[in-house]
């Protein structure tokens, strides 16, 4: 008895169109719930990582052009292939594989938004004038590079980077290394953070205080000239924070001290000879000098002078200095302290302030 074979209908030619989805217009109501969502989250990401990116940091308009050509394809395979964005958007949107690539996109978003930091450097130098600011980012707790030097300025009103899945939180200090005018700033950035610093409106002006390190008349006498070759030197040492700083020198000569390096400098620009030399002569006469010895100390003290760049000062700051007369003659130096030391001084919120050595008693 003869059986009925079983025939498979026939395979759909490749290439063939695939079957629409049953209920595509649940899928696309659901799919664009979903787009719903996700669009505001995702355009705020971007405006807060890559608008400034983009049309900033990049060639100015870069990002505009870039969006300008994948506007113009789209528009001309419009006009091309005669496709109706609308219909073809509602297509797309309707079916369980957009699911899953909105799913799938969600997914993306959530691990760029927690991964994801940025910082920006925004030049606001209205009031600084026309001028370029060079800015260092490093890592407050060793001091290594977070991202290279950056300048902003009028050209560049915007600088800065994205770090993409390195959304670990930061500690950092941003400072102006030029012009040296500014105190760092600390920076720190959090995780996903999007950090902007305004440069120079979110740096707080330094105040410079210019210490000039002058020698009582009786140390003056003691003390060796400039130039000679002594058997018997004077060294100072200077406490500060827990930590000395020495001078291993001491003259007849001013020492001016209270910024490091590239500080002294601007610290030194505030510094008029011809006032300092009349206070010199006053404050002199007013410890009892004949007026002959008050000008001749005062024009040695201003025309001999020492920069001393170890010292960085700071108002309320206490420094405690002593001093040693260091003898070498015999075999072996000896040493002693000096009539009058050790001594404290406060430094002041004055720019311009005198230490006399030692202070003179009240």
């Amino acid at each position: 008895m003869a059986t009925a074979e079983t025939v498979a209908p026939p395979a759909a030619p490749l290439g063939a169109a695939r079957p629409a989805p049953a209920h595509p217009e649940c899928w696309f109501w659901v799919n664009l719930v979903v787009l719903a969502v996700l669009a505001p989250f995702s355009t705020y990401w971007f405006k807060q990582h890559l608008e400034l990116y983009l049309t900033e940091v990049l060639l100015i308009g870069g990002g505009v052009s870039v969006w300008a050509a994948l506007r113009m394809a789209f528009g001309l395979a419009e006009k091309v292939g005669k496709l109706d964005p609308l219909s073809l958007s509602r297509r797309a949107l309707g079916t369980p594989e957009a699911t899953l690539l909105l799913l799938a996109a969600a997914v993306v978003l959530g691990l760029m938004w927690q991964t994801t930091n940025s910082l920006y450097l925004q030049y606001d130098g209205g009031a600084a004038g026309d001028r370029e600011f060079i800015v260092q980012v490093n890592r407050a707790s060793d001091g290594t590079p977070f991202m290279p030097d950056t300048t902003v300025g009028p050209a560049a009103k915007v600088a800065g980077k994205v770090f993409p899945f390195k959304g670990e939180a930061a500690e950092l200090e941003c400072r102006i290394v030029r012009p040296l005018l500014y105190e760092p700033l600390p920076c720190a950035i959090g995780a996903g953070e999007a950090k902007r610093v305004r440069v120079p409106g979110g740096f707080k002006p330094r105040t410079f205080h210019l210490l000039r390190i002058v020698p009582m008349p009786k140390l003056f006498a003691e003390i060796p000239k400039s130039g000679d070759q002594p058997d018997v030197s004077y060294r100072l040492d200077v406490t500060v924070d827990g930590k000395t700083y020495t001078i291993d020198d001491v003259r007849r000569q001013t020492i001016y001290a209270g910024g490091k390096a590239a500080d002294m400098p601007l610290l030194l620009a505030q510094h008029d000879r011809q006032d300092y030399e009349q206070f010199l002569g006053s404050a002199l006469r007013a410890m009892s000098v004949d007026d002959a010895s008050a000008i001749r100390i005062a024009a040695t003290l201003v025309v001999r002078t020492k920069t001393w760049d170890a010292l960085d000062a700071k108002a309320g700051q206490q420094l405690s200095f002593s001093m040693k007369r260091i003898d070498k003659r015999g075999d072996k130096p000896a040493s002693s302290d000096v009539e009058g030391f050790p001594f404290t001084y406060v430094v002041t919120p004055e720019k311009l302030q005198v230490i006399w050595l030692p202070i003179p008693p009240p």
